[in-house]
């Protein structure tokens, strides 16, 4: 992981990604980068809507990819 990139988002959103609330880069199990913006903040809850659709299509698809399903 290049750290200097990881930093270089946090301007990035801020100026363009208005709607976007927290970023957290996981590597091997470990988190690796973590940042809020705006209302964000680790203890409070948010809606996610469809998201978790989009989450749970990925891993079904991970998981008929590697045999499971």
């Amino acid at each position: 992981m290049d750290s200097e990139k990881l930093m270089a988002v946090i301007p990035y959103i801020i100026e363009n990604l208005r709607n976007i609330q927290s970023l957290m880069v996981v590597k091997n199990g470990y988190v690796v980068f973590e940042n809020y913006y705006g209302p964000g903040m680790p203890d409070r809850p948010e809606t996610v809507h469809s998201v978790t659709k989009s989450v749970t299509s990925a891993l079904v698809g991970i998981a008929k990819d590697k045999g499971l399903i």
